[in-house]
C-alpha cells in the first residue's frame, strides 16, 4: 500500500482499532470513521453496584502478540482463577465435565491416536462443514454432545454451516508464533471495556484521527479498509460495487443476547468457568460463565456489599 494515501478506516470496532493500530505502527496516517457516539462496538463494560458486567465478550485468547499489544497501550492483563480449570456440558438434565458415555468415548479414540501420530490424515477436506468432520471421525454423539456447543460458545454458529478448514484446519498446523506467558483466557483488569479505552488513548496520542456519528461515503485516492458490519458494508459499496456487495448480502447475521446477572455466593452449587447447553438439550441459550470465578475482582464488589453492616 502506498504510504503517502491516507487509509481510513471504517468502523472502531475491536477489528477497526486493531487496524489502525498496527497501520499507525507501519507509518501510515490513519482516520476511523464510526456511525455511533463511542468506539467498542459490541464490547463494553458496566460498573454496576454488584460488580461488572461486560456486554459481549468476557476475554480474549492470550498470545504472545496480545500481550506485547497490551504493555504497549498500558493494560495490565489477567490470567484465569485457578477455579476456571473445571468447565461443564449439560446433558439430560445435569451438568457434566465430561457429557460422553462409554462407547460414545470409545468412539472417539481412534481419532485421538490419529491426532498425535497421523494428524494431517484428519485435515479438513475442501468445503467440508464441521459437523460433516465431525460425524466422520468422532460420531454423531461426540459432535452434538461436545464438539457443537464447544465451538458455538465460541463462534454462536451452526456447525452443520461452519467450514471446517476455517474452525479446525489451524489445529493441523505447526505453531510457529512466540508463545505467551501463560496459556488460555486473560482479560483486562478492569474489564474488556479498559482496553478499548486505553486503545483508544493510544491511537489519539499517536495521530490517530477520529470521526464519531459520522457515516461514511467512498471517497477517491483513499485507501479504505471496511471493519463494519456487511449490513453498512452494503450501504457504503452498493453504488459503486453491485457485485461485492450482492455477495455481501448472502451473509447471515446472528442475534445474540447478552445477560449478566448477579447471585449471593450461597446461591450457587457449580463452581468453574461455565456450562454449554448442547441445542438437542432444548434450552435456547449458548451457555453460562460464571466470571467470578474465571478472573478475579469480577464479584468482589458484590461481596463487599454483603458484608456491610
Amino acid at each position: 500500500m502506498d504510504k503517502n494515501l491516507p487509509v481510513h478506516i471504517v468502523g472502531a470496532g475491536f477489528s477497526g482499532l486493531s487496524a489502525a493500530y498496527f497501520l499507525q505502527k507501519a507509518g501510515y496516517k490513519v482516520e476511523i470513521f464510526e456511525k455511533s457516539n463511542r468506539a467498542g462496538g459490541l464490547i463494553n463494560s458496566a460498573l454496576t453496584q454488584n460488580g461488572l458486567a461486560e456486554s459481549a465478550a468476557n476475554a480474549f485468547l492470550n498470545s504472545a502478540l496480545l500481550e506485547t499489544v497490551a504493555k504497549d497501550i498500558g493494560v495490565e492483563m489477567l490470567p484465569t482463577l485457578p477455579s476456571s480449570k473445571a468447565r461443564y456440558l449439560y446433558r439430560d438434565g445435569k451438568a457434566s465435565r465430561w457429557p460422553l458415555r462409554f462407547f460414545e468415548t470409545l468412539r472417539i479414540l481412534p481419532t485421538f491416536f490419529r491426532f498425535l501420530f497421523a494428524r494431517r490424515s484428519l485435515f479438513p477436506k475442501p468445503e467440508q462443514s464441521v459437523a460433516s468432520w465431525a460425524d466422520s471421525n468422532l460420531g454423531e454423539a461426540a459432535r452434538k454432545q461436545l464438539l457443537a456447543p464447544a465451538l458455538q460458545g465460541i463462534y454462536a454458529g451452526d456447525v452443520k454451516k461452519l467450514s471446517a478448514n476455517l474452525i479446525l484446519g489451524q489445529l493441523f498446523k505447526k505453531n510457529t508464533a512466540p508463545k505467551p506467558s501463560f496459556r488460555g483466557s486473560t482479560s483486562p483488569k478492569n474489564g474488556m471495556g479498559e482496553f478499548i479505552e486505553k486503545m483508544v488513548s493510544h491511537l489519539k496520542k499517536a495521530g490517530v484521527q477520529f470521526h464519531f456519528e459520522q457515516s461514511y461515503v467512498l471517497e477517491q485516492n483513499k485507501l479504505v479498509i471496511l471493519c463494519c458490519p456487511p449490513p453498512e458494508a452494503v450501504g457504503i459499496l452498493k453504488d459503486k460495487y453491485p457485485s461485492l456487495t450482492a455477495m455481501l448480502e448472502k451473509i447471515e447475521m446472528l442475534s445474540v443476547i447478552s445477560v449478566s446477572c448477579f447471585f449471593p455466593p450461597e446461591a450457587k452449587s457449580l463452581h468453574g468457568f461455565g456450562c454449554l447447553f448442547p441445542r438437542n438439550e432444548g434450552i435456547r441459550s449458548l451457555g453460562v460463565l460464571s466470571s467470578s470465578e474465571i478472573f478475579a475482582n469480577r464479584g468482589a464488589l458484590f461481596r463487599r456489599l454483603r458484608s456491610c453492616p
